[in-house]
């Protein structure tokens, strides 16, 4: 007859007799924490354009306030150098210009 073998022993704890018991559970905590994870770094994303488009503007704001600045500064020198040359013609015509 045949002998019987006896396999040496064995920790049955870590051979799952059951399928599921393979598939990791996501717990509600980690779930709500995932969740709020990716909105998170959608929202920091969102801001950060927001942000830098804001920033943008404000750049060329400043530059429409400098390029206005600068065509106000040469109107007025022309105006002023148009009372000049109108303040010279008077005087050399006897103050009859006009």
């Amino acid at each position: 007859m045949s002998e019987l073998v006896t396999p040496s022993y064995v920790d049955r704890r870590l051979f799952s007799l059951h399928e599921e018991e393979d598939v990791v559970e996501i717990t509600p905590d980690r779930r709500q924490v995932s969740y709020l994870e990716t909105n998170l770094q959608q929202q920091l994303a969102e801001a950060e354009q927001r942000a830098l488009s804001e920033q943008r503007l404000r750049q060329e704001a400043e530059q429409r306030a400098a390029a206005e600045a600068e065509a106000r500064r040469q109107a007025e020198e022309r105006a002023a150098a148009l009372v000049a040359e109108l303040e010279r013609l008077r005087r050399g015509t006897g103050g009859s210009v006009g």
